[in-house]
């Protein structure tokens, strides 16, 4: 490990998030509050360090029209359970334990060259209080190292902190640093508002009925402020606005609503601009990629009962109904 103007600190958060240690320090030391980590071999990291993949009912916008670019992986401590609530709906809502790490993990090409290109994600703690992360790569070749930073959710001052060494790691990387300064700048500010974590994934967020009504995303968080993971457990869910693509407007086991009608937008909007779209799960559907798609999400709807506290599973039971018939 080089030499460095002072010691570098490895909080337990790092041990609890399965990260290589081996040169996970930059050279300057991280700010108070926030913590440098790194990933030294990310291809096969998820399935490595025991964490599960769950595919919701609607797929998540992302780069391409052809695969999924974004994945939520979760991994709980042994013998921890979740625990099941009634959102505002009336709808199965979760809350995770201590000890669980949830992330949201975004890919950019195919094949061989398919490669990490973000990581967002939430360790719980001991107390239950929350500590956030983020990883990037550390140049644009497939399977290199991801560089990170961690930082409490509550610390604000560690937030920033942890956002402006994030910018300043970037604008040192391609592409940023091969881009013309105005170009650059965009890109940064971009980074920037995506890192504002605790702000987006507030705790039981209440779903959008108009668009922006709590947020750009129009799906509700859970009592661990997590988007997706509850959402496995519906068959209908709000479509989101961004991202390049989204694939469930095409997905033929995933019929997509506009109120009472069935849509077709090019736009991926209702008609009228202001009704949201619903994609609802065919069980019906016979296609293979759409049975490919269903037997993904009853996998996943499986693990979830399986980690459920014992009431939550009994009160469930019934969302594996359609998994059986079909």
């Amino acid at each position: 490990m080089p030499v460095r103007p002072r010691p570098c600190r490895v909080a337990a958060a790092s041990l609890l998030l399965g990260v290589t240690l081996a040169g996970a320090c930059r050279s300057d030391g991280p700010p108070p509050g926030v913590e440098d980590l790194r990933i030294e071999q990310p291809t096969g990291y998820y399935e490595r360090e025991g964490f599960t993949q769950l595919v919701p009912p609607v797929h998540l916008p992302s780069s391409s029209f052809v695969l999924d670019q974004v994945e939520i992986w979760v991994r709980l401590p042994e013998d921890a359970s979740i625990s099941v609530h009634e959102d505002e709906l009336g709808r199965p809502t979760l809350e995770f334990p201590p000890g669980t790490i949830a992330d949201r993990v975004e890919y950019d090409g195919r094949g061989e060259a398919r490669t990490i290109v973000d990581i967002r994600g939430t360790s719980i703690d001991d107390d239950g209080s929350q500590t956030f992360h983020v990883y990037r790569p550390t140049s644009l070749e497939p399977g290199v190292p991801l560089f990170g930073l961690a930082w409490a959710r509550e610390d604000g001052e560690a937030h920033g902190a942890a956002t402006e060494r994030l910018l300043a790691e970037l604008s040192a990387l391609p592409p940023a640093v091969n881009m013309p300064q105005a170009r650059r700048e965009r890109f940064l500010e971009g980074v920037r508002g995506r890192n504002a974590c605790a702000a987006c994934h507030a705790l039981s967020r209440p779903e959008n009925t108009r668009p922006r009504e709590h947020g750009l995303v129009n799906r509700s968080t859970d009592r661990s402020g997590f988007f997706t993971p509850h959402t496995v457990l519906w068959d209908e869910v709000p479509l989101e606005p961004y991202g390049a693509h989204d694939r469930s407007w095409d997905d033929p086991s995933i019929e997509v609503r506009c109120g009472d009608e069935t849509s077709q937008a090019e736009d991926r909007q209702c008609p009228d601009g202001v009704t949201l779209p619903r994609g609802r799960l065919r069980w019906d559907a016979q296609e293979p990629d759409a049975k490919a798609h269903l037997e993904a999400v009853c996998e996943s709807r499986a693990w979830l009962l399986a980690h459920l506290a014992l009431d939550g599973r009994a009160t469930l039971a019934s969302v594996m109904a359609p998994c059986q018939k079909n």
